[in-house]
C-alpha cells in the first residue's frame, strides 16, 4: 500500500504541527500545543488530520492540553502520547510524565503504560516496528537524558543507555532474521 505524505507547501499542518505522525493510512496526528497561540486558534489537544479526504479534514480528536507529542502505532489503530500529569504544586519541574496509550476506535479509555517517576520528563517516543515496544528520551533529575525501553503489554521498562548523553532513540533494522534494535542519536 502507498502512502502519500501531505503536501509540503504552506498548509495549517504545516503552519501549526511540530513533529506530526503519520501512519500507514496516511493519517496525520499532531497537538494543537502552540507556543506562540496569536498564530493558531486550534484549541489545545490532540488532533488528527486526514489528508486524503476531500477536502483534507482535521478532527480535534483529544480535548485537553496535558497530552503531547502523538506517535501512531505500526499497526495504523493505536497512538501513544505523553501526558503531563497534575501534581499539588504550582511548580511545572515537580509534575510526572505518563505515557499513554489510545485505540483510535476508543479513545474514552486510554491506558496509562508508564508513569515515569524515574526521572524528570519523557519525550521523543519510537515505536518498534512490530508494536511490542517503545523507546523514549527520560531527562533526569541532573539535566541529562538517557534512552529507556518500554514493553507495551507489561509496562515493564529500563535503560538502553546510562551515560546521559543521548537525545533520542529510532528503530533500525539488524540483518539477521527480523530483530530491531534502538539506534541511539547523541
Amino acid at each position: 500500500m502507498s502512502v502519500t505524505p501531505p503536501s509540503p507547501v504552506a498548509s495549517p499542518l504545516a503552519q501549526y504541527a511540530a513533529r506530526p505522525s503519520i501512519n500507514r493510512n496516511g493519517q496525520v496526528l499532531f497537538d494543537g500545543f502552540d507556543l506562540s497561540s496569536s498564530r493558531s486558534n486550534r484549541a489545545d489537544g490532540i488532533w488528527e488530520r486526514d489528508p486524503g479526504a476531500q477536502p483534507p479534514s482535521e478532527t480535534h480528536l483529544i480535548a485537553h492540553g496535558a497530552d503531547r507529542s502523538p506517535v501512531w502505532a505500526p499497526d495504523g489503530r493505536r497512538f501513544a502520547v505523553v501526558r503531563l500529569t497534575t501534581s499539588p504544586s504550582a511548580d511545572v519541574s515537580e509534575r510526572t510524565f505518563a505515557i499513554m496509550l489510545y485505540d483510535r476506535q476508543n479513545l474514552n479509555n486510554p491506558r496509562m503504560i508508564l508513569f515515569a517517576d524515574h526521572g524528570r520528563s519523557v519525550s521523543s517516543l519510537s515505536w518498534s516496528p512490530d508494536g511490542a515496544y517503545l523507546v523514549y528520551t527520560l531527562e533526569r533529575f541532573d539535566g541529562r537524558s538517557d534512552i529507556w525501553w518500554l514493553d507495551v503489554s507489561s509496562g515493564a521498562t529500563g535503560p538502553v543507555t546510562t551515560d546521559g548523553q543521548a537525545l533520542e532513540a529510532a528503530w533500525r533494522p539488524v540483518s539477521v532474521s527480523r530483530i530491531f534494535l534502538p539506534l541511539v542519536v547523541r
